[in-house]
This record gives C-alpha cells, sequence and structure tokens, in this order.
C-alpha cells in the first residue's frame, strides 16, 4: 500500500544486504544492535513524510474498515518475521470474541465500541517490543541463560516505550495508550508470578487479560503434535487448570463459553507457523 512505510530491521549490514531491501520495497532499513530511540524517530519520520491528504484519506478507509490506522501498519511491517501472521490473525479473533462475551457480562460496563476497536489494533502489536532483541535469543524457545532470559522479558517495556511514543504523537491516543498497556503487561499472571512488574489480579489492565489467554491459547495450540481439532480442546482443558493462577478465571470462563466459535476460527484460519 503506497500509505504503508516499511522499515527492514536486520542483522546484516553490508551495502549489498541494504539494497536489496530497498529494492523488495523498503523505505528504510535498521540494522542490529540498534538504540530505541532510532527506532523511535525513524517511525516518527516515516509519518511525518505523507501528506496530510494522503493520511486523512486512509485514515477514514481503515477507520470504516477496522480501526487500525496507518501508523500501526507502519509499525506491524517492522515485524518481520517476530511473528507468525497466522498467530497475529489468531490472537486478534480470540481477543475479540472474548471481549464480544465478557461485554455481555460483569464487564459490559469497561468493553463499549471504542474498546473492542482499540483491541483489535492492540492485540496484534502485543509483541512489537520484540523488535529489539538479538537474533540468537528471538529464535529460541527455550533453555535461556538467565541474561538472555532477562533481555527476553524486557521486550515488554520497549514495546511499551515505542507505543507510548505514537500515543504522545497522535490523535488516536487511546488506541496506542491500550496497545502500550497490553506491551507491557500481557505476560503478568493473576496470582502475581509473571512479569515485568508482578502485577496482580484487577490491577492487570484487562485488555491485557484478555491478550495474555489469547497469545497463550494459540502459542499452545502451534506448538502441539496432536491434530488441529484435538490440540484446541486439550489447550481449552490445560488453561482451566490455571485457572485464577495464570489467567482471570472470568476470562477462562468466557473462553469455555465461546469454545466452539474459537474452534471454528481454527478451521478458518488454522495454527500458526
Amino acid at each position: 500500500s503506497r500509505f504503508c512505510s516499511i522499515i527492514l530491521v536486520s542483522a546484516l549490514s553490508e551495502v549489498a544486504d541494504r539494497l536489496k531491501g530497498y529494492e523488495a520495497g523498503a523505505n528504510d532499513y535498521l540494522t542490529k544492535p540498534f538504540v530505541d530511540d532510532e527506532l523511535e524517530a525513524k517511525v516518527q519520520v516515516a509519518l511525518d513524510t505523507k501528506t496530510f491528504a494522503e493520511f486523512s484519506t486512509f485514515r477514514n478507509q481503515r477507520e470504516r474498515m477496522c480501526g487500525l490506522h496507518g501508523e500501526s501498519l507502519a509499525v506491524i511491517s517492522q515485524l518481520r518475521d517476530i511473528e507468525d501472521g497466522t498467530h497475529l490473525a489468531n490472537v486478534r479473533g480470540i481477543s475479540h470474541i472474548l471481549a464480544a462475551e465478557l461485554r455481555q457480562g460483569s464487564f459490559k460496563s469497561q468493553i463499549d465500541d471504542e474498546f473492542l476497536d482499540s483491541l483489535y489494533v492492540a492485540s496484534i502489536l502485543h509483541d512489537v517490543g520484540k523488535i529489539g532483541l538479538p537474533d540468537h535469543v528471538l529464535r529460541k524457545t527455550s533453555g535461556w541463560s538467565e541474561e538472555e532470559w532477562e533481555q527476553m522479558k524486557g521486550h515488554t517495556i520497549v514495546g511499551q516505550r515505542i507505543l507510548n511514543h505514537l500515543a504522545h504523537q497522535h490523535s488516536s491516543a487511546g488506541v496506542y495508550e491500550m496497545a502500550a498497556a497490553v506491551a507491557r503487561w500481557h505476560h503478568e499472571c493473576f496470582d502475581g508470578s509473571g512479569y515485568p512488574d508482578g502485577l496482580h489480579g484487577q490491577c492487570i489492565p484487562l485488555a491485557a487479560r484478555i491478550v495474555k489467554i489469547a497469545d497463550t491459547f494459540d502459542i499452545a495450540v502451534a506448538r502441539s503434535d496432536a491434530t488441529l481439532s484435538d490440540s484446541v480442546t486439550r489447550v481449552r482443558d490445560e488453561l482451566l487448570q490455571a485457572r485464577a493462577s495464570a489467567f482471570d478465571p472470568t476470562i477462562v470462563d468466557a473462553l469455555c463459553y465461546t469454545f466452539e466459535e474459537i474452534a471454528e476460527l481454527y478451521e478458518e484460519i488454522g495454527r500458526a507457523s
């Protein structure tokens, strides 16, 4: 899309590698390791170079479709292969299903149309901070050293910093404020055993509690060796066992109530690779 600026982030730093990136359609190029402020500056420059007419037209079109803004797409494009596209789609879909169910019950005063629209964006930006991780840490799925694990946990803070910057710069602050909260706190646990701040219970923002379940659910399904239908059922049962420890029990109940709808989502989209 002509409204989307693409910033490639890579450990490859040779001129030939940069040229290949530009030939593939990138607007800018950033090599690892990098300074957070430099990334934020490049995102800001990309946004500022868009004409007002282009931005207004795209914003109106996108808001009618799903509430996702051009600057969000610019950030998502930087994820490269950090997140599988199917994983992001599943997390977004599950988050929406859960929020819609919760809206009918005890959370109806907190979940309105604006909350749902913001969650649509926030759910797929939950791990944007991983862009700051070195490849040898990012590609691991287990067995981190103590230092590597601290780096991994730090992606929550980096993500919040990036999204807070966008919240301060643009009129759609509410979307980015929610996304920043989700990025920082979607690894917190209901019993206080999570990271990075050890928040517990209702102290964890509602959007982060929703995305935590959606993210955990999809990762577990993707890693399962069973058939897709069996995997979805088994993961639901596993999450039930962590009800009130890792997860908000009310949201786990909502997952059980909407299980058939979530299973249908996997039939349509499939599991992440």
